[in-house]
């Protein structure tokens, strides 16, 4: 395989980032989730603890072990703070048990300014 990031299929790419959440949306441009600082979803409260710094392991099929360096290349070219980011952790202050489903609204209760 060349180091082309289009010979990636979209759900080999999502699998190697490793999210526990995808958020998807019409009006959402690439990085909006650095702005967030509360969510709502699905009536479970939401603050961001920090944006996630990726590693190399982006460039690696976890089912083949090839690496290609096209993932975290793409992501050097916009840094945040100097880091190469995708993504955010999150924290939930109730610990009280709680589903997530699929399909279920995300809103934005508050941002960074």
């Amino acid at each position: 395989m060349e180091n082309n990031i289009t010979e990636i299929d979209e759900d080999n790419l999502l699998f190697r980032f490793r999210g526990n959440l995808l958020i998807s949306g019409n009006d959402l441009p690439a990085h909006a989730e650095l702005s967030w600082k509360e969510l709502d979803i699905g009536g479970i409260k939401l603050k961001q603890d920090s944006p996630c710094e990726r590693c190399k392991m982006v460039n690696i099929d976890q089912d083949t072990s090839e690496s290609i360096y096209k993932p975290l290349s793409i992501l050097g070219q916009n840094k945040f703070e100097n880091k190469s980011v995708f993504g955010i952790y999150m924290n939930r202050e109730d610990t009280q048990k709680c589903k997530m489903r699929v399909g279920q609204q995300c809103t934005v209760i508050k941002k960074y300014i």
